[in-house]
């Protein structure tokens, strides 16, 4: 561990990945401001070193971790804004972060974005989400990987990917990051990292959807490989690269995300399949499962672009337009 704090770090968004994250950074003596959208949760990590909305109440914050509710209080003068927001939502909190700072403190900050996911309709990816409202390029990274926040909050053994284009950048977010318990891989492919991390949670949802209609081992080993071609297939859409697909943030997430018990996108295909709706998701989760929304973007790229991405159409149309579940089967 550090001998002291060294960084002042704002975490955005206080859900289970967003703690889990902040929880790391704290505990390598760094100082973490992390923005809560809800009060409740705010006053229980504050009070209690606790956050049982998101995760276990058996899991104790560090002290190094200060909620917040106060936007502009989260991101002043800070060093590295890591951002968890659902991609949903990344466009409307980034614009109002960039209202609020008068002092360009934003945009001399290091972004490290977490989220997964392609916003609709413009079909931006988070960092050129953060790239389109500043105007500008910024200093940013990326993570992604196979990594359950409940796992990583138990320092169960995680390794992840992250990517930048600097170099510099990347050599700092290993060591905010190092721990005996997550490892740090490095990448300059920032696009197929996103790219990767968004199609997983597409690709959980079609598995989940095949096994709540029934379908056994061998359907879903067709499934997954099918999957993983046309993520990497969609990777070099964007001007990514295959052997990131292949690597922890592509292959690595989509094994966790379809087989881990944890997987809220495969347990929402399964619930799918069976009978219940979106709206029911929600008396399930916290907050909807990210696949939802990103498979809504990938419809819409694959139509506009007539991309060949036959399981992402089926599995649209699966939800979206009561399709029967065997039209993955292609």
């Amino acid at each position: 561990m550090n001998p002291k704090n060294k960084n002042t770090i704002t975490v955005l968004c206080a859900g289970a990945w967003g703690t889990a994250i902040a929880q790391v950074l704290a505990e390598n003596n760094n100082r973490v401001k992390l923005w809560c959208y809800e009060q409740e949760v705010a006053y229980d990590i504050q009070t209690k070193q606790k956050n049982s909305r998101y995760i276990s109440p058996d899991i104790t914050l560090s002290k190094n971790i200060i909620p917040t509710c106060n936007l502009a209080q989260a991101v002043e003068n800070t060093d590295w804004i890591f951002e968890a927001v659902p991609v949903k939502f990344l466009r409307n909190i980034i614009q109002k972060i960039k209202n609020l700072d008068t002092n360009n403190n934003t945009q001399e900050a290091t972004w490290v974005m977490l989220s997964k996911g392609i916003e609709d309709k413009t079909h931006l990816l988070p960092t050129q989400i953060l790239e389109d409202i500043y105007g500008h390029k910024l200093c940013t990274a990326v993570l992604g990987g196979p990594s359950f926040s409940k796992d990583l909050l138990e320092k169960q053994f995680t390794g992840v990917q992250i990517a930048s284009k600097n170099e510099t950048i990347l050599n700092e977010l290993e060591t905010l990051l190092s721990t005996p318990y997550l490892r740090t891989l490095k990448s300059s492919d920032t696009t197929g990292v996103q790219i990767g991390g968004a199609f997983k949670n597409v690709i959980a949802l079609a598995v989940g959807l095949a096994q709540g209609a029934g379908y056994k081992d061998n359907t879903i080993a067709y499934i997954l490989t099918q999957g993983l071609k046309e993520m990497a297939h969609l990777a070099s859409h964007f001007n990514g690269q295959a052997e990131t697909i292949y690597g922890l943030s592509g292959l690595g997430d989509m094994i966790l995300s379809c087989t881990g018990t944890l997987s809220k996108n495969l347990k929402s295909g399964r619930l799918l399949a069976q009978g219940r709706s979106i709206e029911d998701l929600h008396d399930v989760f916290a907050a909807l499962p990210e696949g939802l929304n990103t498979i809504k973007s990938i419809y819409q790229i694959l139509e506009k672009k007539n991309l060949s991405l036959s399981l992402c159409k089926a599995t649209y149309e699966i939800i979206f337009k009561n399709k029967p579940v065997s039209s993955l089967l292609v």
